[in-house]
Order: structure tokens, then sequence, then C-alpha cells
């Protein structure tokens, strides 16, 4: 008859919590954890496989609960959209540690950019898209997945403290982004805009960039870039 676990699952993911908000993943190894439990190595190994499955289970569970706790208000703002980056930007300052092991440790899976934007936070993101601004969910989709890069990119440079950002900083960068990717979705042109660079001296034939961009404007007057407008409510709000 195997032990009697000294401790629940629950009771060690708890203090796994406690070490990655605190010190990091690197600092989530088994010797860390039980002492962190006053116990040895031993007895965690009767509830997990190992530190990869207590770190999976840390990341789905309640570490990812305690992102999605920080969010849970988001519909109480207008607009709902952008209160979800600044918060995301917020909890990368207020929460590092954390920040990089829910979003940049892959814990045994590396994703394709389509699966990453797959889980409840896309899910919800998106739901928030369509109500505000009126995409189909595909759309909306692929404007999350955009802006969310943007938004990541600020969190990365804020938790590695390469350049501080103010809210106010925050909130230009967001919205200048998410303003014109509005534009583009709204034209339906969110999937064409894919300019590549050419080597212009080895091909004199080939379009040029700032042609190709040209090309895509002047396409208005047949019908191929119709940006629709924007209702002034929803720049003022960005």
């Amino acid at each position: 008859m195997p032990p009697r676990p000294k401790f629940t699952k629950e009771e060690v993911l708890a203090a796994a919590l406690k070490i990655v908000r605190e010190r990091g993943e690197s600092a989530l190894t088994a010797r860390n954890l039980g002492a962190e439990l006053g116990s040895s190595t031993r007895p965690l190994f009767t509830l997990f496989s190992g530190m990869d499955q207590i770190k999976q289970e840390l990341a789905m569970g309640p570490a990812t609960e305690l992102f999605l706790d920080s969010c849970k208000n988001i519909r109480d703002y207008t607009p709902a959209f952008k209160k979800f980056g600044m918060m995301l930007v917020e909890f990368a300052e207020n929460e590092p540690h954390l920040f990089e092991f829910l979003f940049t440790s892959p814990h045994g899976k590396t994703q394709s950019l389509q699966e990453w934007t797959h889980d409840r936070l896309g899910d919800q993101a998106v739901d928030i898209i369509c109500s505000e601004y009126g995409l189909d969910r595909e759309t909306a989709r692929t404007l999350f997945r955009e802006v969310w890069l943007h938004c990541f990119a600020l969190c990365i440079l804020r938790v590695k403290n390469v350049v501080h950002l103010s809210e106010q900083e925050v909130s230009e960068s967001l919205s200048r982004s998410f303003v014109g990717l509005l534009s583009i979705a709204k034209a339906g042109l969110m999937d064409k805009l894919a300019i590549s660079p050419v080597l212009q001296k080895t091909d004199a034939n080939a379009q040029n960039p700032s042609e190709q961009a040209a090309d895509l404007v002047a396409g208005s007057m047949d019908g191929h870039f119709v940006p629709a407008p924007i209702p002034p409510v929803a720049l003022q709000q960005q």
C-alpha cells in the first residue's frame, strides 16, 4: 500500500505558486518546494510524476486563475478591450515572475500563433471585440492576435526593465496600434497586407514596397480598399 501523502495537491501547487511569484520559475525546484512545505522532496512525488507535471498543473490551474482574477471586472470598463491590454501590461509590471512563467514558458509544448490565442483569455477578448466593434469572429480573432503581439512586446520591455513605460505611454501606444488595425479590419484587408521586401537592384521589374502600398490605397477607386468609417465615439474611447 503506497504511503499516505503528507499534503494535498492543492497545498503543493499553492507553495509552488508562492515560489514562482517571489523568485521566478528557475527557483521552482523539488528541493525548494520541499523546503517551502517543510518536507523532504520524496512526498512530492507520491502526488506528481515529476517537476514537469507540477509546472504544467500550476500553469493550467492556480497561476492562470490568479491572472484571470485580475481581469474579472474587465467588462465594467469602456472600451473593455483597451482595458484588457492595459491590465496585461500592469500585470507584467506587478507580477514579473508570474508573467514570465505564464506567457514566456512553453510548459512542454510550443504552440502555433493561432493556438496561442485560442484559450479562455483569447475567447473572452474576441467576444468583447465582436460586441464593441461589430466584427465577425474570424476577423476579430485576427485583430486580437495582432494587437496582442504588440501588447506582449510592451510587457516584455517592462518585465526586462529595458524601458520605463508610463500608463499614458502604454495607453497611447495601444490606441495607435488598435485604431490602425481596426481601420484595416473594417476595410476587409486583414489578410491582404503582406508586402514583401525585394532587392531592387537585382529585379528591375519588381514593384517596390511603397508602390505596393500605394496600389492598396489606390484600390479604393475600384472598391478594393474602402475603409469603413470608425465611429467617433470609438476613437475617443481608444
